[in-house]
């Protein structure tokens, strides 16, 4: 999938040349070098100019390219959760397509601070589409911009953080609701993983701490 772009999967004819290039002109999303097209603001995903992530959401996640991108996204090794999940189809307890799944899974479920307030009506679409603007420009924080912007207070922030971290939805968690495990089993293979961790970065300590045989 990370070759395919979105036109050519969606076969929407949005494309340079493309069938339907008479209706709003091309789709930023095909002339965009980012496969990303989620990230790219006003897509014609639904046949009306949208907006940033934060706008589209709800279209971005019942998209099929959209969801292939982000299992094809959930294959990369660079978290703790990816290396949980390598851990356990190399002991044989989930395959790699369930692993896969509850990454997939995760990536859906766990929704970001504007998207939260924008669902409670803290914040409107013009506001959302601002603060990323700015964050782009300055790497700051979402929260902390829109306080400063006026359109949010801390407690606010600090209201929606909690809500983030009350429905976040971890590797494992999510493993258990797809039914690959039961509870009590994802905490034990867990444990038994970090026990594993744990042992390799002692291992790896006192091989750093070991002094050079050559130097001495």
């Amino acid at each position: 999938m990370k070759n395919i772009r979105c036109w050519e999967y969606k076969k929407c004819g949005r494309e340079t040349g493309g069938s339907r290039i008479h209706e709003h002109g091309p789709c930023p999303g095909a002339l965009s070098p980012d496969v990303h097209c989620w990230l790219v603001a006003g897509t014609m995903c639904s046949g009306n100019v949208e907006g940033t992530f934060a706008l589209k959401y709800e279209s971005c996640i019942i998209c099929d390219y959209y969801n292939k991108m982000q299992e094809s996204i959930a294959k990369q090794p660079r978290t703790g959760s990816s290396l949980f999940g390598q851990y356990l189809c190399r002991q044989g307890l989930a395959t790699y397509d369930q692993v896969i799944q509850a990454r997939s899974l995760q990536v859906r479920q766990n929704q970001k601070i504007g998207v939260l307030a924008k669902k409670r009506g803290m914040l409107t679409d013009e506001h959302v589409q601002r603060i990323l603007i700015i964050q782009e420009e300055r790497l700051s924080k979402f929260g902390e911009l829109a306080v400063e912007l006026g359109y949010l207070t801390e407690g606010q922030v600090k209201e929606l953080i909690l809500e983030q971290e009350d429905n976040y939805l971890f590797f494992g968690e999510a493993l258990v609701q797809l039914g690959v495990m039961t509870e009590t089993a994802m905490f034990a293979h867990l444990k038994a993983f970090n026990t594993i961790r744990l042992q390799k970065q002692l291992e790896q300590e006192k091989h750093r701490d070991k002094p050079d045989e050559q130097s001495l």
